[in-house]
Parts: C-alpha cells; sequence; structure tokens
C-alpha cells in the first residue's frame, strides 16, 4: 500500500530507551504476508525475560529484529535474514579486503552470538580491517537494519536487560540516526511502486539504451551487478551508499523501462502494508496499586472483557504499541513515568490517537482534571469507584468508538 509505514510506531520506544540510557537489547517482530507466511505463536507476556538470544534461523520465515543498547546508545542491530556472513562479506568487497573475506568464509554458525559481529570482532582482533574501517561497517549495519525495521509494520516488542554482553566496537546516538532514517523512509515512499522492496533485484530490459545513456564503466557495473542478481541493498553495500540513494540513482531508468525489478519469493514480506484491522475489544489497565488492579479486574472480566493488568509504565507502552487495544485505564500517580506522560506519549502514536483513555485518580482534584484535559484524556474516574461506575464509562467509551463519536473529559463527572 502506497504511502503506508506503519501500523506500529516504535520511535518513542527507542527514544525512551536513549532517554532513560537503558543497556539491554530490544526484540521486534514484523508483520508478515498472510497469504505467504504462517503466523508466529504470539507471545504470552511482553515483559517475558528473554534467557538466551534467538539467533538461529527460525523454521517460519517470520522476521525477528535484535537492537543492541549499552548506556542508550545502539551497538549493533542485526535480523534474522542476517544470520550469516553474506552481508559482512558485501562490506568487505567495498574494502577490496580479500583476505580478510577469505577469512570469514567458514564462520556461518560459529557462534550464537550474532555470526556477523562475531567475525567482525576476529578481523579486528587480527588487524585485518582497520579500527575505523570496523566502525564504518558497524554503523552501516546498524543504520541499513533500522531502515529496513522501520519501514515494515511492527507486531511484537519485547525489550529485555537480561542479555549476553556483546563487546563494543562503536556506537550511534538514536536520536541522530532515526533523524536520517526518517527523511530516508520519506523519500523512499516517492519511489512506491516502482521500486518497493530493498531485497528487489535489477533486470536490464533495454541494454542498448541503457548503455548510450551511461558510461562505459558504469554500464558494465551495473551489467555485472545484473548477471550476479544482485539485489539492491547487496549494490549498495558494495558501492558504500544507502540503498535509497541508490534507488534515487536508478528509478528514472525504471520509470522507462530500460531497468525492472524483480522480486525474490522470500521477499514479499518486506514491501508495504495496508493497515491492520482492530481484534476484538481488548482493554488495558495500567495501575501499580495492586488492589484496584485486582478489583477492576474481577469487575471487567465478570462482564466479559478481554483484560490485561500491567504494573509498570515502562512494560506498558511496550505492551500497548502490541496489542492495540481498544480502552485504556491508566493510573495517574505511576513510577517510572506518570500516567500524564504516558498518555502524551500514546497521542504521538497513530494507533493510539482514537484510543480511549481513562485516567484513574487518587482524588477529585480539579487541576489533575484540567491537566487530563489538556492532554487528550478520554475521561476521568476517581478511586475508590464502585462497579457500576466503573462499568458505566468504560461502556460509555467503548460504544462511542462504533459511533466514531467519543466523550470529552468532565461530560459526565464520577464523583466519590
Amino acid at each position: 500500500m502506497q504511502g503506508n509505514l506503519h501500523d506500529i510506531n516504535i520511535y518513542s520506544i527507542l527514544q525512551l530507551l536513549e532517554s532513560e540510557q537503558k543497556t539491554g537489547m530490544l526484540y521486534v517482530e514484523t508483520e508478515i504476508c498472510s497469504f505467504h507466511l504462517p503466523q508466529k505463536q504470539d507471545w504470552d507476556c511482553i515483559n517475558t525475560e528473554i534467557n538466551f538470544l534467538p539467533f538461529i534461523k527460525p523454521q517460519s520465515q517470520q522476521r525477528n529484529w535484535f537492537i543492541f543498547f549499552v548506556a542508550g546508545q545502539i551497538i549493533y542491530a542485526t535480523d534474522s535474514n542476517n544470520q550469516d556472513i553474506l552481508r559482512l562479506k558485501n562490506y568487505l568487497d567495498f574494502y577490496q579486503q580479500d583476505k580478510a573475506r577469505e577469512q570469514i568464509t567458514d564462520l556461518s554458525g560459529h557462534s550464537t552470538i550474532a555470526p556477523e559481529y562475531f567475525a567482525i570482532l576476529m578481523l579486528l582482533q587480527q588487524q585485518l580491517l582497520e579500527p575505523i574501517q570496523v566502525q564504518t561497517i558497524v554503523q552501516n549495519i546498524i543504520k541499513e537494519t533500522l531502515f529496513e525495521l522501520l519501514i515494515l509494520n511492527q507486531k511484537k516488542i519485547i525489550f529485555t536487560s537480561n542479555f549476553f554482553p556483546i563487546p563494543q566496537v562503536t556506537n550511534l546516538r538514536v536520536s541522530s540516526v532515526i533523524r536520517t532514517i526518517k527523511n530516508q523512509i520519506k523519500l523512499w515512499k516517492q519511489f512506491y511502486p516502482y521500486i518497493r522492496s530493498p531485497h528487489q533485484y535489477l533486470v536490464i530490459s533495454d541494454r542498448e539504451r541503457l548503455r548510450l545513456c551511461l558510461s562505459k564503466q558504469t554500464y558494465q557495473t551495473l551489467s555485472d551487478w545484473t548477471d550476479k542478481k544482485a539485489s539492491l541493498l547487496q549494490i549498495s553495500r558494495y558501492i558504500n551508499s544507502s540503498v535509497v540513494q541508490l534507488a534515487k540513482a536508478i528509478e528514472p531508468y525504471v520509470r522507462k523501462g530500460w531497468i525492472k525489478l524483480s522480486d525474490n519469493e522470500r521477499d514479499k514480506s518486506i514491501e508495504f502494508f495496508p493497515k491492520a484491522t482492530r481484534e476484538k475489544t481488548h482493554i488495558i489497565c495500567i495501575d501499580n496499586d495492586v488492589a484496584n488492579g485486582n478489583k477492576v479486574e474481577y469487575i471487567l472480566k465478570q462482564r466479559g472483557y478481554d483484560l490485561t493488568i500491567v504494573k509498570n509504565s515502562i512494560e506498558a507502552l511496550s505492551l500497548i504499541l502490541t496489542i492495540k487495544p481498544t480502552l485504556i485505564l491508566c493510573n495517574i500517580n505511576m513510577p517510572q513515568f506518570s500516567g500524564y506522560e504516558l498518555c502524551t506519549m500514546l497521542q504521538h502514536i497513530q494507533i493510539c490517537q482514537k484510543t480511549p483513555i481513562i485516567m484513574l485518580a487518587d482524588r477529585d482534584n480539579f487541576i489533575d482534571r484540567v491537566k487530563a484535559k489538556l492532554l487528550s484524556a478520554t475521561d476521568y474516574l476517581t478511586k475508590p469507584f464502585t462497579k457500576n461506575e466503573l462499568l458505566a464509562l468504560v461502556e460509555k467509551h467503548l460504544s462511542s468508538i462504533n459511533n466514531k463519536d467519543f466523550s470529552t473529559i468532565g461530560s459526565s463527572p464520577v464523583k466519590m
């Protein structure tokens, strides 16, 4: 679908990890084409601790992504399609490092901790690559991985600090790299439908016209890439350029029909996706007050609603992006960041902008009500509340979703 980048926007997650200076691993699943690939088993809980890194190739063709952070900065990123060292070999071709390339030939699958990164560290240790070359390669790998990830629909997001640490050779600030990638994605959208996937490979359909239009060296290089069935992503590594810059260079010839782009069967999952349809009603209650959470759970589950209780606001944000709830109940006074801060963040995420948010307050305070209204919260409920008060407010706003008429805060205030 042209112009549709995401159903779930994880920019805020990345920026949160940077601002909190987190060290750990962000695991992301991306949405797949249901007509082509089988669905992966859903995770039971978003805050499940990962005791191992699933770097082995999955049996299904689901794409899983891994971003490693140290003190809020990205030190490496990869995905389940890059579990060998082919990508690294492409980068070594640019530096004409034949000896280094031969040295890593048999390293695929040598380490459970990302064989590509293991190979880079080995080449650095053996002084087959200069430190500046290693830093450039790893930074390009990070940018390439993030670009691919962010043009897809994110499905599941899990952050864990429980992971096997890997040596750091470089780092990238989230804010700067995200700014660059956003600009690249904006340009990439303009190529659709002529160029749809970074994994499409070149086919020259009118050699005579292309030969007359290009220099002899450029045409010969392009012809060689065509013979090798190199993808746009592979070619961008050979020339040490971003795939967006390469796509911009060839797009005029693609429009004219002199160059065609063919799809590999496995790459159908990396085109743009239509928006996912909203699933059945699901309510999330974010409250560190265990007693109140149990009360809400008892009332709503007795009524037949699917409900998830979460006590941590950081975990709640990941869970919201994963479940895409129909309605959110959020306590104002939360650790990590408050209900107000969470509400502000959700307003900047496309899929959450029309999700009703009912703020749960410990007292009926005029200032809190005004602040909630300014932050676009949908309603305000004061503790302790009765079963009928909670159900009346929840059902009022669930009903308004169908009518696309969201109530404003304070229209039917609930008193103690």
